[in-house]
């Protein structure tokens, strides 16, 4: 019974900390170019449930410029946002 408590609590500890864990995955924060900022916006994201991703997304830099309808880019910000079960990964290019 002591076994099975340790156990539980083990993986418990486990499960709750598995969601500060992080990876080899850098991504630049920004990217800047001497183009005008503009006023479009393109924005490629995709949604993950559980840390397992549904599908296939394009999560690119042309890809969210093709969204907002940009020629030429001036900005890119690249966005990873982790909730309980859900985490959102989001390109914005901004442009003309």
């Amino acid at each position: 019974m002591k076994y099975l408590k340790s156990l539980t609590i083990i993986c418990f500890v486990g499960l709750l900390s598995s969601c500060s864990i992080s990876g080899p995955y850098v991504m630049p924060k920004a990217l800047v170019t001497k183009n005008s900022v503009g006023t479009k916006v393109g924005i490629a994201e995709k949604k993950t449930y559980f840390g397992i991703m549904f599908g296939s997304a394009d999560l690119g830099i042309v890809a969210a410029a093709k969204k907002g309808g940009i020629t030429k880019v001036a900005t890119v910000d690249s966005e990873i946002v982790s909730r309980f079960i859900v985490t959102t990964y989001r390109t914005k290019v901004t442009g003309e």
